[in-house]
């Protein structure tokens, strides 16, 4: 079994991955940890599964992401699984990796772990520092004397109900926590580069009468992940619907427009997340049924 500690800082606006491997794990630690993700897998295993999508929160679901994908769209992941695969440093246009030959820099402030067992990688993040801090008291009772007695070692917790894994020989990672394998894994760089990639073309084939309203708008965190799931090409194709068209702006009462001459949207702000909606095809509007959701699913409509 190997034990990987990570640290994420960023310097410049380019992120800094550092990892710390203990040389040793003692006997009893190594069949504790295996223990935990036998109890982990056999929890896991009665989960349902589906495919990883951003704007979806799933309980008691597992989320599976191929690892091309993950490799391709994760910042930190790229670096993170070429150093577990090739064991040696690895620097893209985002991030770095720098191998720490003592742990002194890493044990106060770890960003997440890795287990590795059998070639299974198994990741958890720390969602405030393991390592118990210095201004904190660390006792021990001992019921036989009645007595509290000081600890004067360094305490660090490891959690195994894991984030998500990576089993030997399998091509697909499984998600148990969607948030925090985002973190880990750098989402929120591939959310962002989707974002500006989306209103670049929007700004460019001259979609909105009022872009800086929509753009001022878009420019708040709870339509961040929505743009991960526009389709530059759903675009082109819901200008082509009139008759869908007319009908959605007689529902908003005038708050989504589109003029067929000018090929132009007029978009109330407080419907940005569902004009993205529809850009998706995912959420806000099913073709099959006709059904159109407005105002962060607060009603459905079904159209006639």
């Amino acid at each position: 079994m190997n034990l990987y500690l990570f640290k994420i800082n960023t310097r410049l606006g380019k992120k800094e991955i550092s990892v710390y491997q203990y040389p040793t794990i003692s006997e009893e630690l190594d069949l504790k940890i295996r223990d935990g993700i036998e109890v982990f897998l056999e929890k896991t295993s009665e989960y349902e599964t589906a495919e990883y999508n951003p704007l979806i929160d799933h309980k008691e679901k597992l989320q599976r992401i191929t690892l091309e994908e993950l490799k391709n769209d994760g910042v930190n992941f790229k670096v993170i699984h070429y150093y577990l695969e090739e064991e040696s440093p690895f620097e893209n246009d985002l991030a770095k990796l720098k191998i720490l030959e003592t742990n002194n820099e890493i044990l106060e402030s770890i960003s997440f772990f890795i287990v590795e067992v059998d070639g299974s990688f198994y990741f958890r993040r720390f969602l405030n520092s393991a390592f118990l801090k210095q201004t904190k008291i660390v006792t021990a009772y001992d019921s036989t004397a009645n007595t509290l007695d000081m600890i004067n070692k360094k305490l660090v917790v490891f959690d195994t109900t894991f984030d998500f894994y990576l089993e030997s020989g399998s091509n697909e990672v499984l998600i148990n926590n969607s948030i925090n394998f985002e973190y880990i894994a750098g989402y929120n760089e591939f959310f962002e580069s989707k974002k500006r990639e989306v209103m670049n073309h929007i700004a460019e084939i001259d979609l909105l009468n009022n872009f800086e309203e929509f753009k001022k708008e878009s420019e708040k965190k709870k339509y961040l992940r929505l743009f991960s799931r526009v389709k530059l090409e759903n675009i082109e194709e819901l200008k082509q619907q009139s008759d869908f068209l007319g009908k959605l702006s007689e529902e908003t009462a005038g708050e989504i427009v589109y003029n067929e001459e000018e090929e132009k949207f007029t978009v109330n702000t407080k419907h940005t997340k569902t004009i993205l909606h529809l850009f998706t095809y995912l959420i806000g509007i099913d073709m099959t049924n006709k059904i159109v959701i407005y105002q962060d699913r607060e009603y459905i409509r079904f159209l006639e």
